[in-house]
């Protein structure tokens, strides 16, 4: 497994997108700086997911509300299938109990689990997810996808994907 040695700056430009972070005054402006995010991080994708439940069986599903690419990997944000999908039927149930007791979870493709196809299908090698809480609630969740290489993410990189979650908390529409 492969460990990302900081490159001169990085500490400096994590300082300066938090501080860009902070200063977000809306959703959309949050997801504006994924870009920057993505780059300091040297990630494949990052997205935010927001939890619903379906309107007909009551279970726990996410939506794909924004996302980022490198390029390097297929965008999700038309696919359908990202717009309802049910943690349970994804091999994603692995992900609910930390995330909403505000944990975050690393998982890399070994140990992916029941969520070894989704990972296999978006060529996903490692992700880390962060929850995202909107006035106490657990909202949904922003992550970063390393689809290159398996990482073993770092604090300074899960501290800022923190600061994003936290941002984006602060600026998300309760549903």
């Amino acid at each position: 497994m492969s460990v990302a040695r900081p490159r001169a700056g990085d500490a400096l430009r994590r300082a300066l997108l938090r501080s860009r972070l902070r200063a977000a005054r809306s959703e959309a402006h949050v997801a504006g700086l994924f870009p920057a995010v993505g780059r300091v991080l040297a990630v494949s994708r990052v997205y935010v997911f927001q939890n619903f439940s379906d309107p007909v069986s009551g279970e726990l599903c996410v939506r794909l509300r924004y996302e980022w690419t490198d390029g390097s990997v297929e965008s999700l944000i038309d696919v359908p299938l990202f717009d309802h999908i049910a943690y349970r039927e994804a091999g994603l149930e692995q992900l609910v109990e930390p995330l909403s007791e505000n944990r975050p979870v690393e998982l890399h493709r070994a140990d992916a689990g029941a969520a070894g196809e989704l990972f296999d299908q978006q060529e996903i090698r490692s992700m880390l997810n962060l929850p995202i809480v909107c006035r106490g609630r657990w909202w949904g969740l922003v992550g970063a996808d390393e689809c290159r290489r398996e990482r073993q993410w770092q604090p300074a990189e899960r501290g800022l994907l923190q600061s994003v979650a936290a941002a984006y908390g602060r600026r998300a529409r309760p549903d």
